[in-house]
């Protein structure tokens, strides 16, 4: 309810956009936390903790578990930006585009979904995905600039819709609901949940170089 309260009222979601935004570093992009989804989560959580008998939480052992459970995806999340920001930085993502469209000629654009789909599924996180392949998509756009935004949509929604066919978390559901080796079962169901996406972010793709 909180989520869609400051997300679905433009006056609300106007003020909270705006309210105590912070720019990590110039040239970044600005940080509302309380537009951001995983405030209110944590909001939600502290205020559910507090309404309970007293003594019935133990917030250290609860704050300690938490860390422990969250560091490895934020170290990784970290190490992924960090690691785009270097290869951009580096000219890698403009030189890896220029060697695909002369490989590729006129196909190269249509190459966006799948490696933003890859970068989904190696990475199990958007954000790693996005990290590592929104330099590249940009630099496909090239001089392009009107398709500029269409390559970011269409990189963040492949990257989203593969991460959930990621090794690790298909082994997560597989251990949780006991099937010992199923994860050969998992993929030949869960295939085509992963291939549609791809195939109508292409034909998207295709409409738009048509239009």
């Amino acid at each position: 309810m909180l989520l869609l309260f400051t997300h679905a009222l433009p006056p609300l979601r106007r003020m909270l956009e705006h309210l105590w935004v912070w720019q990590p570093a110039a040239g970044w992009p600005a940080f509302p936390p309380f537009y951001e989804v995983p405030f209110w989560l944590c909001a939600a959580a502290l205020a559910y903790g507090l309404t309970r008998p007293a003594g019935t939480l133990a917030w250290g052992a609860l704050l300690r578990q938490g860390a422990r459970m969250g560091w490895p995806a934020v170290r990784t999340t970290v190490l992924f930006v960090v690691m785009a920001q270097l290869m951009s930085d580096a000219g890698i993502p403009t030189r890896l585009a220029a060697g695909w469209q002369a490989a590729a000629g006129s196909l190269a654009l249509y190459a966006s979904p799948l490696l933003g789909g890859l970068a989904g599924l190696l990475t199990a996180s958007n954000t790693a995905s996005n990290a590592l392949m929104m330099p590249l998509q940009a630099a496909m756009a090239g001089t392009h600039t009107s398709l500029l935004p269409w390559l970011a949509a269409v990189q963040n929604v492949a990257g989203s819709a593969l991460t959930a066919l990621s090794p690790i978390r298909i082994e997560m559901a597989v251990a949780l609901a006991g099937l010992a080796g199923g994860m050969g079962r998992v993929y030949a169901r869960a295939w085509p949940y992963g291939a549609l996406p791809l195939a109508l972010l292409t034909a998207a793709l295709a409409a738009l170089r048509l239009g």
